[in-house]
């Protein structure tokens, strides 16, 4: 009997497993409320992380969002608070009245529920069944990255309690390392940043969204590897954090040739990561600020330095080094580790 599609492309298109690749995809998932600058975040992680794996199939990055939803729906679906806010014409959606159910999305107003910071507006972003449908199918469309093989940068927006279960079983069904990231950012910048989003297209924002996301999307305990204030941070330096926290808990693999040298840190830089070519066997090291000379890489001890001195020879900074130990990767979100230097905000395109 001839094969059906869907068992000519799994012929076709190994998936991670069976291709035998070293280790599990990443999945770094980005969570954080309305107008907190996620996109613009995930954009400098995505350019990061492809300069870091230099050309390796192996290592890089693909960047998708929540927003992906939105992009698949009609413009006909829009509702007609988002259209009028966007100047566009009215006379083409197939909403007759706001909240009549037929738009693929509504704002709605919670100004009177409970929440953290109360008053108004306060807007929650509800789906409608076709709507959900496309949010769970963009859900699975990651998963099959994955389970290719791809390494993902999620930018997301967990608004409800449900998204977030969704998201985490699929993508922990996969077999990928999950890496989770909150990004915070004050109500008052975050307000700042909504008001000025009126800019067309997509991005366009009614008010009220941004305060009650933020009281929803850091709502459902997810165990954050790290956490970036926008408002305190520059992005490069939000950037920064995140990769140091995926090479210290082994997730991260340089795709670079060897000898080559990073620093991530602009001015004042905390951080420089050299692969060295000495032996084959030694992993990326990264040289941190004076608290703690090394971190960990691709899932092995790092060897231990006695000078760190960026004017004298790698070669002879290396004293001594432990034999590496494996140990397992992790599978689940991690706890966040305080361990990083905000300093204020630089720039922010959003």
């Amino acid at each position: 009997m001839p094969r059906g599609k869907k068992e000519q492309a799994e012929q076709i298109i190994p998936t991670h497993r069976e291709v035998g690749h070293k280790s599990p995809p990443i999945a770094i998932l980005v969570n954080g409320p309305s107008s907190s600058g996620k996109t613009t975040f995930c954009r400098a992680l995505h350019e990061r992380l492809t300069h870091l794996a230099d050309g390796n199939h192996e290592t890089a990055f693909a960047r998708v969002a929540f927003d992906d939803v939105v992009l698949l729906m009609s413009d006909q679906l829009y509702p007609i608070s988002f259209v009028k806010l966007q100047g566009g014409d009215l006379s083409r959606l197939v909403s007759r009245a706001p909240q009549d159910g037929r738009a693929g999305w509504e704002y709605v107003d919670e100004s009177s529920g409970a929440g953290k910071h109360g008053g108004g507006p306060r807007l929650r972003l509800v789906l409608n069944p076709h709507g959900h449908r496309l949010l769970w199918g963009v859900h699975r469309s990651w998963g099959v990255h994955l389970e290719l093989g791809t390494n993902l940068i999620i930018d997301h927006f967990l608004q409800d309690a449900d998204w977030a279960e969704d998201v985490l079983q699929v993508l922990q069904r996969t077999g990928a390392t999950v890496f989770c990231v909150g990004v915070y950012c004050s109500l008052e910048e975050l307000e700042r940043r909504e008001s000025s989003r009126g800019d067309g297209g997509v991005e366009g924002r009614p008010l009220g969204l941004a305060r009650r996301s933020d009281e929803l999307c850091h709502s459902h305990q997810l165990d954050y590897q790290v956490t970036v204030s926008t408002d305190r941070q520059s992005t490069a330096e939000s950037v920064n954090s995140v990769v140091a926290a995926l090479q210290d808990a082994g997730v991260l693999h340089p795709g670079g040739p060897a000898g080559r040298f990073e620093t991530p840190y602009h001015e004042g830089a905390h951080t420089t990561v050299l692969c060295s070519p000495l032996t084959s066997e030694m992993p990326c090291l990264r040289f941190s600020h004076p608290t703690g000379r090394l971190s960990r890489t691709q899932g092995r001890s790092a060897p231990t330095v006695k000078n760190c001195s960026p004017s004298g020879s790698w070669a002879r900074a290396l004293k001594s080094r432990r034999s590496p130990t494996c140990r397992e990767r992790p599978q689940r979100c991690f706890v966040n580790r305080p361990t990083f230097v905000e300093v204020p905000l630089t720039w922010l395109s959003l």
